[in-house]
């Protein structure tokens, strides 16, 4: 049975990383920089576990114990601590469907059983063609920029 996300995380996608880094550097990129919003700092819809996303696929897990506001920076950091539950339910786990390609967003939030949302899909040029409108549009005179009459005659401009 495939792995499921069952804590509310933090998904933060980490891709200024050496291909093999360790469990402390790993740590220290993904807990500290991040714009977060009270909701998800405390309370009941407060995030329980932050996820390191390397390549599409979890590469760090840690509960975390609270947030701190860093005035240097301006930003939120988490401090948090790992354990073998975490490790062994999520490292591996494939989350890349929460990235879809282009995507210029690191951090996503999800909650627990929530399914990623569909790739949107860009129409092809030729769809983007604008049809003919069923009604006529109005014309404007080049001159005065009133509306023409059926005649194409601008009343307003004969003289």
């Amino acid at each position: 049975m495939p792995k499921a996300i069952s804590h509310r995380v933090v998904l933060i996608r980490l891709s200024h990383l050496d291909d093999e880094v360790s469990p402390d550097a790993l740590y220290e990129a993904s807990h500290t920089g991040w714009a977060v919003g009270a909701v998800r700092r405390k309370g009941p819809e407060a995030t329980q576990v932050a996820l390191a996303v390397r390549d599409g696929v979890v590469a760090g897990a840690w509960w975390i114990d609270g947030w701190w506001h860093d005035d240097e920076t301006s930003r939120w950091v988490f401090d948090g601590h790992g354990d073998a539950e975490l490790d062994e339910k999520y490292l591996g786990l494939d989350v890349a469907r929460w990235y879809p390609k282009g995507s210029r967003f690191s951090v996503r939030y999800v909650a627990p059983g929530e399914k990623p949302e569909a790739p949107v899909i860009k129409a092809a040029r030729a769809s983007k063609v604008a049809e003919k409108p069923s009604v006529p549009q109005p014309v404007p005179c080049p001159r005065c920029f009133m509306e023409l009459p059926s005649t194409g005659l601008c009343v307003h401009c004969t003289e």
